[in-house]
């Protein structure tokens, strides 16, 4: 797998991820300690799944620029 390979997986993972991510969080609260008490939007949820990715891909040498309504917009496309 390539780089460029590898940052796309990541980003389709997010993608996939998006639309359990809030349910997921709360769902995981004894491991990441929130205590039950998910107040995230998906918003910042979004914003967290894009700042990875990018964060990613800077790591491999890639400028991804991706954007939430990204994430948002190949979340949809998905679950149609």
């Amino acid at each position: 797998m390539n780089r460029g390979e590898l940052i796309g997986w990541v980003k389709n993972r997010a993608v996939e991820y998006r639309d359990q991510s809030v349910n997921s969080i709360k769902r995981n609260s004894h491991m990441n300690d929130l205590g039950g008490e998910c107040r995230l939007t998906q918003t910042e949820v979004d914003a967290l799944l894009t700042d990875f990715v990018n964060f990613c891909g800077v790591h491999q040498g890639i400028d991804y620029a991706m954007y939430a309504t990204d994430l948002a917009d190949e979340s949809s496309k998905a679950s149609t």
